[in-house]
């Protein structure tokens, strides 16, 4: 009876496994696969190597920024929004510079030297670039 039920067993393990591998074959007739899409400007340029060290370069940046951010109190954290606000909104470019040291005094680096970098890096990734905003918006959505 032992050896009956062991046999039995082996043998539903055996055509269960034989069930398994024949569903997982395909002759052919059955379309499993995915349609192409025509690639992009914007796909091939999300993935060329000067946008990936573009964006090395914000995620970078936005770490530096973030981590000193998180130290500060909330008075300290109000007051650099207030402040980016401020200059933002300021149509006296003196003011605008009294505002930026202000700022750079609170983050413990020069504020306005990392926007003038980040915009002649970001003009210098997109010059010559021939696609829309949505279009771009789509690629990365497709990489991740």
């Amino acid at each position: 009876m032992k050896k009956l039920r062991l046999l039995f067993g082996f043998l539903a393990v055996i055509l269960l496994a034989g069930v398994m591998l024949y569903s997982c074959q395909s002759d052919g007739s059955e379309s499993y696969h995915f349609e192409e899409e025509e690639l992009t400007a914007a796909d091939l340029f999300v993935a060329s190597e000067n946008y990936q060290s573009f964006s090395a370069e914000i995620r970078k940046d936005m770490r530096k920024l973030t981590q000193t951010l998180e130290l500060f109190t909330d008075a300290q954290y109000n007051a650099f929004f207030h402040l980016n606000e401020m200059a933002a909104n300021s149509s006296d470019r003196s003011e605008t510079e009294v505002i930026m040291k202000q700022i750079s005094d609170m983050v413990g680096f020069d504020y306005q030297e990392r926007n003038v970098r980040l915009a002649t890096l970001t003009c210098e990734t997109f010059s010559g670039q021939e696609f829309s905003q949505m279009e771009l918006i789509k690629a990365r959505q497709n990489i991740i």
